[in-house]
């Protein structure tokens, strides 16, 4: 399977038996399954993949199934076994560490925002229908941009007291979800390498990454 990124948008043809089993199974429980890439070279699995969410599910005439999945959160997976003809992978969830400066990585999220926005309006000017449908084509493969409630944007320096943890909190929130969101649009035009992105867990070398490529020179 592909990678996902957390936020990311895919549709699926599902045609392989023993993938319409999986989606029956999730369609008639939690509407999730998990999906991980595989290495460059080889069969191996990345060591972290990431859980979708069915949003949208048509079962066509000849039993293939037609979905629309969205990433969630991801998870490292400790052991895999086969169960009818399919990965079955015991994981944990996980998150970006929480002991880098959510201050500082909210600045730099903010910076990379500036810079993907700067982008996007390259993008527009270009105008012409054809142009027009791949912009449409590339936010349609994320959900919606992450906001900026509980960061208190406005406010000058550090978040530093006990009292204001919650905006430390939303900071740290932000500037993952901010990674992943920018991660989606530059690695499906082939800009940033998405295994790296999934298996990461610093948000700040991955922001700095996203900040290098090329196209936000």
């Amino acid at each position: 399977m592909d990678v996902v990124l957390p936020h990311q948008r895919m549709a699926l043809n599902i045609f392989e038996p023993r993938y319409r089993l999986l989606v029956r199974r999730a369609m008639s429980g939690s509407r999730t399954f998990g999906m991980i890439g595989l290495r460059r070279r080889g069969d191996d699995i990345l060591g972290v993949g990431c859980e979708v969410r069915i949003e949208e599910c048509n079962c066509l005439p000849d039993g293939r199934f037609q979905i629309e999945v969205v990433g969630t959160r991801r998870f490292r997976v400790s052991r895999c076994e086969e169960q009818d003809g399919y990965r079955l992978a015991h994981a944990e969830y996980i998150r970006d560490d929480g002991e880098e400066d959510a201050n500082a990585n909210f600045a730099l999220a903010r910076e990379v925002d500036e810079k993907m926005e700067v982008l996007l309006d390259q993008m527009r000017g270009r105008g012409g229908g054809q142009m027009s449908a791949v912009l449409h084509a590339l936010l349609r493969s994320t959900s919606k941009k992450p906001d900026l409630a509980g960061c208190d944007a406005e406010r000058e320096g550090a978040v530093v007291t006990r009292e204001e943890a919650e905006v430390w909190g939303a900071r740290r929130s932000y500037a993952e979800d901010l990674s992943f969101w920018v991660g989606t649009f530059l690695s499906t035009i082939q800009q940033v390498d998405s295994a790296r992105l999934v298996e990461g867990t610093s948000t700040r070398e991955r922001l700095e990454m996203l900040k290098a490529a090329r196209i936000l020179e």
